[in-house]
């Protein structure tokens, strides 16, 4: 079986004229004191060859030959006057590229550091200097799949949608989920990547344990229904939205998968992938999953923490995406704004990683949203079960939500 292979890596270039430059000297896509930091120094100090690079780049790294990072630091030596005399030098900008790399602030950071002629010699220019000059956050890398029983036209939407996913809210790379592996076919294929992900299948997130190599893979899997195809139902292109924001949720979380609520996992991605439709596609996706909402989150919302407990009363999670939308006008009733409201509950809950097997979480909903868990679920008592009373607006871009701060 002919399969369609995409492997969609986001990285950032360095150029070597002074633009977009980085400490990220051996390209591994982070800048390190041990590496990036001892590679700046001998440079400036006059090393060349192997005595500049030895025990001094990353097992990552795309910049390694001595050659290349001698002519990348040397064509890039203004930007690394980090103390602004006209001179890139060891005992000075040097020393203050290796310490910040360290974590060093205040007093540290410049002690000694600063040359005499020196105009930037202030705490805070120095900082804003060197902060200019990290690299972009590394991100997921997403090894795709994509099978030939896939319409191009699907093929070409999904890597459109890859793009805003990136520009918009990226998921960034972690020792928890630095790599997710991506699967796509229509069902009426039959198990085309069964070599790989053995019988998985549907719409989901989840972990595979490589049988030979006891390797651990993030899998993102998209076994898409043909009838959605062929009826051109809109869930072909939000379902690629809804999964995404799991693997986004996931980057931020490291205790994503341990007991967390229900409601705001999923409720959280509907929500996001309704959101996504409604700007991108002007597709209003709420009236899909108003159709399933139950009476049960006025009158027994705490089964909603659970998948087992509330598989009676969620279809197409309706009910919880009621739920997100309910706690979006809760918060925005303290005085904040309604982009603020989602990014709290996109963002902020899950970056504060919390946990029902370490017992904080509760804590991290009471401290992100202003209100116990038990207070919003009272107030949640005073909502009519209708779905256009807390709509969000339809002027909300996501790039309000993620990328704008009061």
């Amino acid at each position: 079986m002919k399969h369609m292979l995409f492997v969609f890596v986001i990285c950032f270039a360095s150029t070597v004229n002074g633009e977009n430059f980085t400490l990220d000297v051996d390209g591994d896509g982070e800048a390190t004191p041990l590496t990036d930091g001892l590679l700046i120094i001998r440079h400036q100090f006059g090393f060349t060859g192997d005595a500049l690079v030895t025990g001094a780049v990353s097992e990552d790294s795309t910049r390694f030959l001595p050659a290349a990072i001698s002519d990348y630091l040397s064509k890039n030596s203004s930007n690394l006057d980090i103390d602004g005399d006209g001179e890139s030098k060891p005992l000075s900008d040097g020393l203050l590229v290796i310490r910040y790399l360290f974590g060093f602030s205040g007093q540290s950071l410049t002690s000694g550091a600063i040359a005499p002629g020196a105009s930037s010699d202030n705490n805070d220019l120095i900082v804003q200097k060197l902060s200019s000059l990290l690299p972009p956050p590394a991100r997921v890398q997403f090894n795709i799949e994509l099978h030939e029983s896939l319409p191009q036209t699907w093929v070409s939407e999904f890597h459109d949608m890859f793009e805003v996913f990136d520009a918009v809210f990226p998921a960034l790379k972690t020792s928890w989920a630095p790599e997710v592996d991506i699967y796509a076919w229509v069902d009426s294929a039959d198990k085309p990547f069964s070599d790989k992900i053995g019988d998985t299948g549907g719409t989901s997130i989840n972990g595979r344990t490589d049988p030979v190599t006891g390797e651990f893979r993030l899998l993102f899997i998209l076994e898409m229904p043909s009838d959605e195809f062929k009826f051109s139902a809109d869930h072909r292109f939000s379902v690629i939205a809804h999964e995404y924001f799991h693997i986004y949720q996931l980057s931020l979380s490291e205790n994503f998968f341990d007991g967390n609520i229900k409601w705001l996992i999923e409720g959280g991605a509907a929500t996001l992938e309704s959101l996504y439709m409604q700007e991108y596609f002007d597709v209003s996706y709420w009236s899909q999953q108003e159709g399933t909402l139950n009476s049960a989150v006025l009158t027994d919302p705490t089964i909603f923490e659970s998948g087992e407990t509330s598989d009676c009363c969620d279809d197409n999670y309706g009910s919880s995406v009621f739920m997100v939308l309910v706690l979006a006008k809760e918060l925005e009733k303290q005085g904040m704004s309604e982009a603020t409201a989602f990014r709290k509950i996109f963002r902020e809950y899950w970056l504060n990683n919390p946990s029902a097997g370490q017992g904080n979480r509760e804590q991290v909903f009471a401290e992100v949203f202003n209100m116990s868990i038990e207070d919003y679920y009272k107030a949640l008592e005073s909502y009519e079960l209708d779905y256009q009373l807390v709509l969000p607006s339809t002027e909300l871009k996501l790039s309000d939500i993620f990328q704008t701060t009061d």
